[in-house]
């Protein structure tokens, strides 16, 4: 199993925060990042529970309305798609075409 290299985009930033959730991304996994989260997680991810409403507005950031901007703590890349770890178990994948879905993973 080849998991994948995180990068800490904030100095508070650990693989500790993250939890699981590395151990459920593999590069040998043909799935896209969203089915393989979603494949490990019991209790929404992606298909169950994505949160619409949420706008990328620069680098990555998102913004939901009347929510303070959320600012990736965390990245790692699977083939092309961008997976962000945001804090409060907010997890964003982005597409090579700029699409994205957004889910909490807690």
């Amino acid at each position: 199993m080849a998991l994948l290299e995180w990068e800490m985009l904030d100095s508070r930033a650990d693989l500790d925060m993250l939890g699981l959730i590395p151990l459920w991304l593999n590069d040998e996994d043909e799935r896209k990042a969203a089915d393989q989260l979603d494949s490990h997680y019991q209790f929404g991810g992606f298909k169950e529970h994505s949160i619409k409403g949420f706008k990328k507005v620069r680098e990555y950031c998102l913004k939901y309305p009347g929510d303070p901007l959320l600012v990736p703590l965390a990245q790692t890349e699977l083939r092309g798609e961008l997976i962000f770890y945001y804090g409060y178990g907010i997890i964003a994948v982005f597409q090579p075409d700029g699409s994205y879905v957004v889910a909490r993973f807690d």
